[in-house]
């Protein structure tokens, strides 16, 4: 793992799921412990004062993604199979309106438009 070059944030990440493994698919701990932990959360302080001063949500999450795809870390084995079937309801899903737009679509009207077959949708 000491041969891999994270960076920071990659770095701070790591070191959440490592101490926290439920992190790893749980953002809102995630996002809570990296903020406590680096950002350094004030309690006494309103909401927004410390959002306006943390790593947005977005780029704690990305690397993750990233810390992830290098094979540092791993959803459990729940999640990964959640994440497959959600896969799978969405090409679905995807083919099943593809079929319907196909099966109601006209077909499509040719012109010639400088010598070339264009259609018209």
């Amino acid at each position: 793992m000491n041969d891999i070059n994270l960076n920071k944030i990659q770095k701070n990440v790591l070191d959440v799921c490592t101490r926290y493994p439920e992190a790893v698919d749980n953002r809102n701990l995630l996002l809570e412990r990296y903020w406590i932990e680096y950002d350094f959360w004030q309690e006494d302080k309103s909401l927004y004062w410390n959002l306006q001063r943390s790593t947005r949500p977005e780029t704690i999450v990305r690397r993750l993604r990233e810390i992830r795809e290098m094979g540092l870390v791993e959803h459990s084995l729940e999640v990964a199979k959640k994440n497959i079937q959600a896969m799978k309801n969405e090409r679905d899903r995807v083919k099943y309106l593809h079929s319907q737009v196909k099966s109601n679509a006209p077909a499509p009207k040719f012109v010639m438009i400088d010598g070339e077959q264009v259609a018209i949708l």
